[in-house]
């Protein structure tokens, strides 16, 4: 992404209304600094990448807000629509 598209989106993310720990949340996954397994194991501070919600392998910034199962059911158990093995139902 580009400075200046970069600059937009933390321009969006530091004036939202929301509480400041949204602000920073959502501030730390823009910059995948989340402590996933993944960047921990990057980091070398844990040993496995792997979701402990789910038992996937390659637990990313992107698995926990996006793939995981129980991301899925908290982004659309509230809209009743019903999320099984990847595929919206």
């Amino acid at each position: 992404m580009s400075d200046d598209g970069s600059s937009k989106v933390l321009r969006k993310i530091w004036n939202a209304c929301v509480p400041g720990k949204v602000m920073i949340c959502a501030w730390r996954a823009y910059m995948n600094a989340l402590p996933t397994h993944g960047n921990l194991v990057r980091r070398m501070v844990a040993v496995e990448n792997v979701c402990g919600i789910c038992g996937g392998y390659g637990e990313s910034t992107e698995h926990v807000l996006r793939d995981c199962s129980l991301a899925k059911t908290v982004w659309f158990g509230g809209l009743g629509i019903r999320v099984d093995d990847g595929n919206h139902t």
